[in-house]
């Protein structure tokens, strides 16, 4: 007990690399390309066992954080034995915090009442617009997915699902980020993260310049910042670590604390 952290983060792939899009600018589609295995099997229910009492053993609050690959191609069951066989073995006074990045594809209405039930925050991958989000958010036949993504969020805002947007940030994102935030608020939509794109490995190509990035913190941050004085705020995960950071609270982001927390 005399080692035990105060939290720990599992961050987990139950899916592997599997992904039911072909995202133009997919990092990680680019990465297992260049793996000997690509991809590997579903989790086994013998590694979520371990995975599940190695972590309660260690720490009293502990969140698992699901990601991909898409994390929901390992199944709903898969979920609902997952949080089964951490009910069973957690301690009455054990605090569990469960997170979810999805793509929203295969999201129905059975997904979003388990996340709601067991309290997951639900990231969706979206580019901002559906005209932004298509041209290089795709699936394996080429076709674009907002229109899709863009029902699941409407799902689950109808089920009451805790959830923020997830946007990478290129130069046309960069561009239209006024667009960005008017269509996000336009559909009751205040939470925020944006992550800056990479390039691939070893194409010769670019998603975002500094130049663009420069422009997409600047115009980002007024729009923030007029969004709050006019009295409909939204939450920006940067900018409001920033805020904390001014008002000398320790920043929750780990690349602006300059360390992450144990995963």
């Amino acid at each position: 007990m005399g080692n035990r952290r105060a939290a720990v983060t599992m961050m987990i792939k139950p899916a592997s690399a599997l992904c039911n899009l072909a995202c133009h600018y997919c990092f990680y589609l680019d990465t297992a390309a260049h793996r000997v295995e690509g991809s590997w099997p579903i989790m086994d229910q013998s590694v979520v066992e371990a995975t599940v009492t190695k972590s309660l053993e260690l720490a009293d609050s502990v969140s698992f954080v699901f990601q991909g690959g898409e994390p929901t191609l390992a199944g709903l069951p898969f979920f609902e034995s997952f949080v089964q066989t951490v009910a069973a073995h957690k301690r009455a006074d054990q605090e569990i915090h469960y997170a979810f990045q999805t793509n929203g594809l295969i999201f129905d209405r059975s997904w979003a009442r388990f996340f709601k039930e067991h309290d997951f925050l639900v990231g969706f991958s979206f580019d901002g617009t559906r005209k932004i989000h298509d041209v290089y958010r795709r699936d394996h036949s080429d076709e674009g997915s907002g229109r899709q993504v863009l029902r699941s969020i409407a799902l689950a805002q109808e089920e009451g699902v805790t959830f923020n947007v997830l946007s990478v940030v290129t130069d046309l994102f960069a561009g239209n980020i006024n667009a960005v935030h008017q269509f996000l608020t336009d559909r009751g939509i205040y939470h925020h993260q944006y992550i800056s794109c990479m390039d691939p490995i070893d194409r010769d190509i670019s998603f975002l310049s500094p130049k663009g990035y420069a422009s997409f913190l600047k115009n980002s941050f007024d729009t923030w910042y007029h969004l709050f004085m006019r009295g409909t705020p939204i939450s920006v995960r940067f900018f409001d670590n920033l805020v904390g950071m001014l008002l000398g609270l320790p920043p929750e982001s780990c690349d602006m604390a300059g360390v992450c927390s144990p995963n």
